[in-house]
């Protein structure tokens, strides 16, 4: 059950996943942090072919990508404020987090949001850099590391891939209580 101090951020009510969802590759669990996620389905587990500063200091990392387009999804997980994230917690972080992307050169904010599913809150962030989408989410599972997760593609696969980038998202399951 949500708690009180968390109930305030808007839901967002991504559907069910059927096991046999076309779009989906098999269950990855990752038992030391955790979670599982269904990756895109002939999407392959690799290494990541870079990593910045931050991405380095994450644990529990897990990367896919699409052999053929090089697409990829990258997991990990890093501390979390203390305590439940308010909306307005959740709204004020994403605000500095955006800010700071803003100053990074060659990189474009499309948006960003704030919701709730499977009793997580999260923050959404879409950014842009040359022709790469990036769509990153923040979730923070109560009482445990935040956990990211990205999404990069070339923009002009965006509209076709969003589909299964978000059936991808609804079978992200944080087990670790």
């Amino acid at each position: 059950p949500a708690s009180s101090q968390t109930s305030d951020v808007p839901l967002m009510n991504f559907r069910l996943v059927p096991e046999d969802d076309a779009f989906l590759g098999k269950r990855f669990l990752e038992p030391k942090g955790g979670y599982s996620i269904r990756p895109p389905a002939d999407w392959v587990s690799s290494k990541p072919k870079i990593a910045t500063a931050a991405e380095k200091k994450m644990k529990h990392r897990a990367y896919f990508r699409d052999p053929v387009t090089g697409d990829f999804l990258d997991i990990g997980m890093m501390a979390s404020p203390p305590g439940e994230m308010t909306y307005d917690g959740l709204k004020g972080l994403a605000k500095v987090y955006v800010s700071g992307i803003r100053k990074t050169r060659g990189i474009k904010v499309l948006g960003s949001d704030v919701f709730r599913f499977h009793g997580i809150s999260a923050i959404q962030i879409m950014t842009r850099k040359s022709d790469v989408v990036f769509l990153q989410l923040l979730l923070f599972p109560p009482g445990a590391s935040m956990v990211q997760l990205t999404f990069g593609m070339a923009e002009s696969r965006y509209a076709a891939q969003a589909r299964a980038i978000e059936a991808v998202i609804a079978s992200f399951r944080f087990d670790k209580a």
